[in-house]
């Protein structure tokens, strides 16, 4: 089966997990180094509206926890990247692929990604589809994802298609293990690219492009090339 996309994308998972600390700006630097030509990480945004580069809501600094919500960024930690700090560092060459944690950080997400024409490469992930859809009427030209369940596919995932395709939406996010060549056909029919998330072994990442899915998400960026060279 072949995908959408000419050729399917590769997203170091928080820069590349399993090899360096995750959503770091030295660990953005290493994957893009090793040949990663798309990156992923998570976004929540400070209390004075900096969108940062984190997974958990809060970090811990000098023996106590700091919600990021409430704390300036001038009071995180240096390890936390901001976003502007990931292109000013990495450039923008690059797909980048966003979990949204935080809804009120998608506007300083793409007000920051334009500033430095990086618009067309930024993938918004989130898991609620009317969500997207407002977000698509805000940000025309950012690609969207719905980050979803096999629960909420069910057992008529052409509905679902028609409906992200309706909405404009670009992409639907899975399990890599829950993928299934009908899962990938029905959604490719209505023109929805499929990406799956936690292919983090060479097994596993070899079945999900067999499959023809679009993309996928890895933790280790050298396990993630080597089958993504495989499957070209």
């Amino acid at each position: 089966m072949s995908g959408q996309l000419a050729q399917p994308l590769g997203f170091a998972h928080r820069g590349g997990a399993a090899r360096a600390a995750e959503n770091t700006l030295s660990a953005f630097r290493a994957a893009l180094a090793a040949g990663a030509t798309g990156l992923e990480t998570d976004v929540r945004l400070t209390a004075d509206g900096v969108p940062v580069l984190l997974h958990d809501d809060r970090v811990w600094s000098a023996g106590r926890p700091l919600r990021i919500r409430t704390t300036t960024r001038d009071r995180l930690p240096l390890f936390v990247p901001a976003l502007a700090e990931l292109y000013a560092g990495c450039g923008s060459a690059y797909d980048l692929a966003i979990d949204i944690l935080d809804v009120a950080a998608v506007g300083p997400v793409t007000d920051c990604a334009r500033s430095v024409e990086a618009v067309r490469g930024l993938w918004l992930c989130y898991p609620n589809l009317p969500t997207l859809m407002w977000w698509r009427t805000r940000f025309p030209d950012v690609r969207l994802v719905l980050s979803t369940t096999r629960r909420v596919v069910g057992r008529r995932p052409e509905r679902l298609a028609m409906q992200l395709r309706a909405a404009g939406v670009d992409a639907v996010n899975l399990r890599a293990r829950w993928w299934t060549p009908r899962l990938v056909d029905r959604f490719h029919q209505h023109g929805v690219l499929t990406l799956g998330w936690h292919a983090d072994s060479t097994r596993r990442l070899r079945r999900v492009l067999s499959l023809g899915c679009d993309g996928v998400f890895c933790d280790d960026v050298a396990v993630m090339l080597t089958a993504l060279t495989a499957a070209r």
